[in-house]
């Protein structure tokens, strides 16, 4: 279990780094509001902004599947991690599901990152954006897991940095103040394989 929070902090500070880095380069997408971000779940029914404020976000796990599992990772000097992991649909519909929040504890560093992400776990994408598991994970704008890259780029816009070159996967960054969405585009077949909403605060 440890070896998935090390997953998932990397994930993190890499979409947050993207994220800053192009904020800087150019302004953001005019197709999506923080309002909307940090009021978005990707289809889990928790906002991240949610995610951000309850302590612990154990409490949310009657809001959740039964089958999700609660871990947490901390030296409480440093960082403190709290997720649910779980996994949804069978076959190449499965989806893996994340709920998290990472709180650091440094002096003058005191951050809390919460994180949504949902993925397919088979490539190449081959989920329906218009079966159950397709339309139950979708934005606010009505992007679907197994939607092609040009519904991503219809209802939000040109994304606010390059994607990244090489590996199976390109992501689509997009920002609005603190919050951030990265889209993840299977190379192969042009579909959205995965989803990752992150909004960072201070406490």
């Amino acid at each position: 279990m440890k070896r998935v929070w090390i997953i998932v902090i990397i994930a993190v500070v890499l979409a947050a780094s993207a994220i800053g880095w192009a904020l800087h380069m150019r302004k953001p997408t005019t197709l999506v509001s923080l309002n909307e971000l940090a009021a978005e779940s990707l289809g889990l029914g928790i906002p991240v902004q949610e995610i951000c404020s309850t302590e612990p976000i154990k409490a949310l796990s009657s809001r959740l599947p039964s089958e999700a599992k609660y871990t947490s990772e901390g030296d409480g000097k440093v960082s403190e991690g709290e997720a649910f992991d779980w996994f949804e649909g069978n076959g190449h519909d499965q989806v893996q599901c994340h709920v998290g929040r990472i709180k650091t504890l440094l002096p003058g560093s005191q951050f809390i990152t919460g994180m949504i992400s949902v993925s397919c776990t088979r490539l190449p994408v081959q989920i329906s954006p218009e079966s159950a598991t397709g339309k139950k994970f979708v934005t606010g704008k009505g992007v679907r897991l197994g939607d092609e890259k040009a519904k991503v780029i219809e209802c939000y816009g040109q994304p606010i940095s390059p994607s990244s070159s090489g590996g199976v996967s390109e992501q689509l960054y997009y920002s609005s103040g603190e919050c951030g969405l990265v889209f993840s585009i299977d190379r192969e077949s042009g579909r959205v394989s995965g989803m990752m909403l992150t909004m960072v605060k201070e406490w």
